[in-house]
């Protein structure tokens, strides 16, 4: 047995992993009943879906701040989020493929799969299915990040709250201005409005927005919806 480890019924547990001995829970239920319920029961598969994606919680971190902000961004992308409208706000289009009936339900499956690789370890060496290692490496790298970025428009809107402020709420989770700024800098009728804003807002804005046009970006080529 490994040296500094603790064993329960469930799980094997060391300072920087944990190995889990019952792993069905974690697994995703037939794909193919989810698709034949989504036409008349969207709301019972989401609820399936958002089930998943919290039991993967324990696995995000071993830091509790990291665990709770993954949690606040899983029931926000759930709840709250108007992602069509934040999508056409980058890529200018008519929806595309968004506009299929079963797109929700793809994307988030997608998601999950990527959130699941994210949180799975294999050590990158030969012998080891290096390329599904490396795979793993990014996409719980781009996941770190992600979260961080997630913890700071949280952190902001929390503080802005307290001085009876809704302007970071507004920028990052409704209006999503922090996306439309490029459209302002670039379109010569919409710059006085830019230099209205304040000089440290507008950057903040700026530097949000470069990150979340990228994860847009990517979400059009896998076919996720983070």
């Amino acid at each position: 047995m490994l040296k500094n480890s603790i064993v329960t019924k469930n799980a094997i547990i060391t300072s920087t992993n944990t190995l889990i001995k019952n792993n069905v829970k974690y697994l995703l239920i037939d794909r193919q009943s989810l698709f034949a319920q989504w036409e008349n029961e969207q709301k019972s598969c989401l609820r399936i879906l958002y089930r998943r994606f919290a039991r993967l919680r324990p696995f995000i971190s071993n830091r509790g701040m990291v665990r709770d902000t993954y949690m606040d961004y899983i029931r926000y992308k759930f709840i709250k989020e108007d992602y069509s409208l934040k999508r056409s706000l980058v890529l200018k289009d008519e929806g595309g493929d968004t506009l299929h009936p079963q797109y929700p339900l793809k994307s988030t499956l997608k998601t999950l799969d990527f959130v699941t690789k994210a949180v799975s370890f294999i050590p990158e060496r030969k012998g080891m299915k290096l390329c599904i290692a490396r795979d793993n490496t990014i996409c719980r790298q781009i996941m770190k990040n992600l979260l961080t970025i997630e913890y700071f428009k949280e952190e902001v809107s929390r503080w802005q709250k307290t001085k009876r402020e809704t302007t970071a709420y507004i920028d990052y989770r409704l209006k999503f201005n922090h996306l439309k700024i490029f459209d302002c800098e670039n379109d010569e009728s919409s710059k006085k409005e830019c230099k209205k804003t304040k000089d440290k807002r507008l950057i903040k804005l700026r530097v949000i927005g470069e990150f979340d046009r990228n994860i847009i970006f990517m979400n059009d080529m896998l076919g996720t919806r983070l």
